[in-house]
């Protein structure tokens, strides 16, 4: 798609909508040119309270056509600052990924009894926003205390992002939705429990006040930008239940000295670690050098690894690029 390229079809008092579906009649709440190109919204204060309508009422040379508003759509009103509130009306059934991602001015929101989708970092880098109401009628979502949870809450979909400094996820979720703690820069704790075995892309994205993590041992893959840019972290411990770390997972966390990583590991994606400046020492506990991608690290100093294993470290092309490769204490 061209820069700026329009993708909404009509607009109506400042709201931007596509058509999904002409024989319907049905549409989703876009922005001006959509996508990674977001446009208008973010560049405007003009939408700082947004009732969205059920319908939305197209006045033609033919008539009034009316469109069931049902989705808002991926990115739609990302980056809009100057946003404090908004009413999701009971028509919609899908908040698209990254929506409402960076509205650093909405303090709450209220999720309808008809939203059953929410994507992935829906409400991330909301930082002014204390709590999520939802609807007790909604058979798919959840609110404890403000937090956004899935109905059978199994999933932590999204914390806000100006709640308290402390969290303990509670013991019945498994996983943490992609971009559910991002941008919550005032948490410096959170205790995730066993139960938890996924954590979602950009899951702790962001989080610059998090000076500690303990990952537990149910947990099998940390994946893209998980923690990437949590500047307060300072030592990372890895449990040996992890096969697989995504690419960026800890991008850019300036703080980090040193990582211990698990005897399961497999692969180490790009840049996993890139932008680590301080990180002086590395431990891999896996017998076969795991996988590792192009620049997945930003420093090569000292590396441990099993003491059968020097040779197949040292040889390796990427591991081999570490200046000091040492067993590990018995």
């Amino acid at each position: 798609m061209a820069k700026n390229e329009r993708t909404y079809d009509f607009k109506v008092e400042g709201i931007y909508y596509k058509i999904i579906n002409k024989n319907r009649k049905c549409v989703f709440v876009t922005s001006e040119t959509g996508g990674w190109n977001f446009k208008s919204y973010s560049e405007s204060s003009a939408l700082p309270c947004v009732t969205l309508p059920k319908e939305a009422v197209l006045y033609t040379i033919s008539g009034k056509k009316r469109y069931t508003v049902k989705e808002i759509g991926d990115t739609a009103f990302m980056g809009c600052v100057g946003l404090k509130s908004v009413v999701i009306p009971d028509s919609v059934t899908k908040i698209g990924f990254a929506a409402f991602d960076g509205c650093i001015g909405l303090t709450s929101v209220e999720i309808p009894s008809s939203v059953t989708e929410i994507g992935d970092q829906a409400f991330a880098g909301c930082t002014r926003l204390k709590s999520f109401q939802v609807d007790p009628n909604n058979d798919s979502y959840c609110a404890i205390d403000g937090v956004l949870f899935s109905k059978d809450k199994k999933q932590l979909v999204a914390y806000p992002c100006a709640k308290s400094n402390e969290f303990e996820i509670p013991y019945d979720v498994t996983e943490i939705g992609g971009g559910a703690f991002k941008g919550s820069i005032n948490l410096t704790s959170i205790t995730i429990p066993n139960s938890v075995t996924k954590i979602g892309v950009s899951a702790f994205s962001h989080c610059t006040g998090l000076t500690s993590v303990t990952i537990p041992n149910s947990v099998t893959k940390i994946d893209s930008f998980a923690f990437n840019e949590c500047t307060g972290l300072t030592s990372l411990d890895i449990p040996n239940s992890v096969t697989g770390i995504g690419w960026n997972a800890f991008w850019g966390c300036t703080s980090l000295t040193s990582v211990s990583i698990g005897n399961s590991m497999t692969e180490i994606g790009w840049t996993a670690f890139a932008y680590c400046n301080n990180l002086k020492e590395v431990i891999c506990k896996a017998v076969v050098p795991p996988s590792v991608e192009k620049k997945a690290f930003e420093t090569y100093e000292k590396l441990f690894v099993p003491k059968e294993s020097l040779e197949a470290y040292r040889e390796h092309k990427e591991w081999g690029k570490f200046k000091e490769i040492l067993p590990i204490a018995e």
